[in-house]
Parts: structure tokens; C-alpha cells; sequence
């Protein structure tokens, strides 16, 4: 009895120290519900987020403790695998939404399907990560979510159209932040990525993360290849920094000067 009694008095411990720190200002500290299917994966998920300062407030192996737990936790972040028993994960998130509940929802997978990543984000899901990118980038996914980025991690080959290119192309794009557009918008009219940060005030290694979310999210393998879909479908349209800066280039003649230009294959 007395076992219990410590436990359930640590737990309370942990959870007034955790909201002590949220009332600081700790800016990186989630509550968060973890959901797989596989034990050891969440103890090791679970232990990863706790020492990076989270809170894990359950964890979960099926959609319908998953529910329960978002349900009677309201955690700021749910990271669930995509292939939950006894329901589909996607129809969960997008009941979340309707119900108007507040759960940033990252999801898990060990597919390379971009369909389903597609039916992802257009459920509501905010981050949407292979399991073969690691904690490391899971927690950054964490804390871009929490500050309402729209993220993607993994290599997701894009599949054979059957639709429109034009208008995949386009519904792709809406999956881009604002920051990520300038930055395309800059590949374009084709800067490299130092002048990129100039222009941006931030470092370079900065511009390269933005720089390999819109080579994800548009399922461009270079930066040559993301600068012709968004030349050849307009996803730039006449705004952007190539605009402010006095770069008034026709699509065109930026899209002629493609294959002049010395470009690494890669974001890096």
C-alpha cells in the first residue's frame, strides 16, 4: 500500500512540477499522449520525451484508449502510429477536429506511401514522420508542431498521377508555411542558400531545414526540381522576395536559365 502511496504521490510531484514550468514559460514543454502498438517502442518514446523535458500523460495500443486518453488528458500533442487496431487513425483525427479539440496530432509511419500522407494532412494531421528518422527529429517535430508548423520527415516517392499534376501539385503546396513559400520563391529566382539567409535574417542551416521541408512536402528530389513545379504550376504567383528585391524575371526566362545553372542534386 504504501508503494502505492509514493507512486501516486510522485506522479502528482511531477505533474505540479511539470505546470510550474509551463507557468514560467518553458516554451518546449508538451503534454503528450503516445499511441503504438508495439510496448517497447513507447517505453523507449515515452523516456526519450521525458528527459527531453515533456510530459507524457498516457500512452495507449489502440484507438480506443487512445481516445479515451485524449479525451480525459486534453494533451497539447498526440503522437500515434498510423496503423492502429480496431479503428482507422485517420477518421480519429478528423472526429478530433470536427469536436474542435485542441490536440496538435503527429503520426507515425513505416510505409513510403504518399498517398496516405496525403489523407494525412488533409485529415488535420499536423506532423507526419517516417520511424526510420529517429527521436532526435521526432522531438524537433515535437516543438515545430507546438508552434504550429505543418511538418513532414521522410522520403515519400511520389506515386504515379492519376489526377491532375497541375492540381496535385497545387494541393501539395498548401501544405507549405509562409516561410517555406519564400523560400521557394527564392529558389526561383535563384538564389543560393547564403543570400537566402541574408535576406531572411537567419543562419544557413536554417534555410536548409526550410529548404528540405518544401523538397518533402512537394516530393522534389533537388532544388532544381522544386524551382520548375513551382515555375511550371505558379505556386509562387507574382508575391514573394524575388519581387521585393527588384528580381522581376519572367517564368520563362527563369525557367531557360534551369538548366545553366550549378546546383547540388540535394538541400544540403
Amino acid at each position: 500500500m504504501n508503494a502505492v502511496q509514493d507512486l501516486s504521490t510522485a506522479r502528482a510531484r511531477r505533474t505540479m512540477e511539470f505546470e510550474d514550468d509551463r507557468r514560467a514559460g518553458a516554451a518546449t514543454a508538451q503534454r503528450i499522449v503516445l499511441a503504438d502498438t508495439q510496448l517497447l517502442f513507447l517505453d523507449t518514446l515515452a523516456f526519450a520525451l521525458r528527459d527531453a523535458g515533456h510530459h507524457v500523460v498516457a500512452v495507449a495500443d489502440n484507438c480506443a484508449s487512445l481516445r479515451r486518453a485524449i479525451e480525459l488528458h486534453d494533451p497539447d500533442v498526440c503522437v500515434t502510429d498510423d496503423n492502429l487496431p480496431d479503428c482507422d487513425v485517420l477518421e480519429l483525427v478528423a472526429a478530433l477536429r470536427q469536436s474542435q479539440q485542441s490536440c496538435r496530432v503527429v503520426v507515425l509511419t513505416a510505409e513510403n506511401d504518399p498517398a496516405l500522407m496525403s489523407a494525412a494532412l488533409g485529415a488535420g494531421v499536423v506532423g507526419f514522420l517516417h520511424k526510420s528518422r529517429g527521436i532526435s527529429v521526432l522531438l524537433d517535430v515535437v516543438r515545430r508542431v507546438a508552434d504550429d508548423e505543418v511538418v513532414v520527415e521522410g522520403s515519400f516517392a511520389r506515386r504515379k498521377k492519376t489526377e491532375d499534376a497541375s492540381a496535385t501539385v497545387r494541393r501539395l503546396a498548401g501544405y507549405l508555411t509562409d516561410r517555406e513559400r519564400e523560400c521557394l520563391t527564392m529558389l526561383v529566382a535563384g538564389l543560393d542558400t547564403r543570400s537566402m539567409a541574408v535576406k531572411l535574417g537567419v543562419a544557413p542551416t536554417t534555410v536548409r531545414s526550410h529548404v528540405q521541408a518544401v523538397l518533402t512536402k512537394l516530393g522534389a528530389h533537388s532544388r532544381l526540381e522544386a524551382a520548375s513545379l513551382a515555375t511550371r504550376h505558379g505556386l509562387c504567383g507574382d508575391a514573394g522576395p524575388a519581387r521585393s528585391s527588384g528580381r522581376d524575371k519572367a517564368r520563362t526566362d527563369a525557367s531557360a536559365d534551369f538548366t545553366t545553372r550549378r546546383r547540388h542534386p540535394s538541400a544540403q
